[in-house]
C-alpha cells in the first residue's frame, strides 16, 4: 500500500468513525464488560476500527486488501455474535454499506494508480541497471531492454458490476447463495474467513470470481425463464 492509498484509507477510517453508529464499533470489546466472558468463545479474530486506523498509520498493512478484510471482520464479528437481526447486527448491516460506498474511490483509481506504479518500479529498475558492474552490465542492459509480452488488463465495468447485482438478487434462495459460496471458496480460498451468507460483498473479488458467478447467475435465470439484466 502506497502512501496515497494509506492516506486514503485513513480518511475513509476517519469518515466511518465519525458515522453516527460507529460507537459500537470504535474501540476493543472487553469481555465481562462489553460482552459476556465467552465473547472470545465465539469470536476468534476481535477487530474495532480505532485499533485498525492504528495500524493504517503505523503503516502495517502492506496491501488494501489486508485492510478492507480486518474492517470487514469488524461487521461480521458483530453479526455472528450478536446475531444479525440484533440492533448490533443491523448496525453492522448499515456500517458494511457506508464502507462499501467509502471505498469506491479505490475502484476508480486502481488503474492510474497501478500504471503510476509500473512506471516508478521502471525508473527503480533502470537505475540498478545503469549502477550494475561493468562485466556484467551489457548483458543485464539487454535483457531489460528486450521486449515484454503485452499485459491484457481485463476489468468489469460498473454498469456489469450493478447487472450482476441485480441477477443476484433476482436469484435470492439459499440453494443460489450455497453454490456462489462455494464458487467464491473454490475461485479465492483466502475469502472463507470472512465471506458468509449475510456477507455477500463482490468489492473483495477478482474478475475470474465474478466472470463465473456471472456465468452462473445466467444459466439459473435461464433455467427460470428469466432474462440476465442488461
Amino acid at each position: 500500500m502506497n502512501d496515497v492509498m494509506r492516506a486514503q484509507a485513513i480518511q475513509i477510517m476517519d469518515n466511518l468513525l465519525a458515522h453516527p453508529i460507529s460507537n459500537y464499533f470504535k474501540f476493543e470489546v472487553v469481555p465481562g464488560v462489553d460482552a459476556d466472558v465467552d465473547y472470545t468463545d465465539y469470536v476468534k479474530n476481535p477487530q474495532d476500527l480505532n485499533t485498525i486506523k492504528k495500524r493504517l498509520e503505523g503503516n502495517q498493512y502492506n496491501n488494501l486488501y489486508s485492510w478492507m478484510q480486518d474492517v470487514e471482520i469488524v461487521w461480521a464479528n458483530a453479526e455472528r455474535y450478536n446475531g444479525s437481526g440484533s440492533d448490533m447486527g443491523i448496525a453492522a448491516r448499515e456500517m458494511r454499506r457506508q464502507f462499501e460506498r467509502e471505498r469506491r474511490v479505490f475502484c476508480s483509481n486502481s488503474k492510474s494508480s497501478w500504471i503510476a506504479e509500473v512506471f516508478r518500479l521502471r525508473i527503480k529498475m533502470e537505475k540498478l541497471v545503469q549502477a550494475s558492474p561493468s562485466k556484467i552490465h551489457k548483458n543485464i542492459h539487454e535483457a531489460f531492454m528486450m521486449s515484454l509480452p503485452k499485459i491484457e488488463i481485463l476489468e468489469i465495468s460498473e454498469h456489469e458490476l450493478q447487472c450482476l447485482k441485480i441477477a443476484l438478487e433476482m436469484l435470492n434462495s439459499e440453494e443460489t447463495s450455497q453454490e456462489i459460496l462455494r464458487i467464491i471458496y473454490e475461485k479465492q480460498p483466502e475469502l472463507k474467513s470472512i465471506y458468509t451468507n449475510q456477507t455477500l460483498d463482490l468489492g473483495f473479488l477478482k474478475l475470474p470470481t465474478l466472470m463465473a458467478i456471472r456465468d452462473f447467475a445466467k444459466r439459473c435465470l435461464e433455467n427460470q425463464g428469466k432474462k440476465y439484466p442488461e
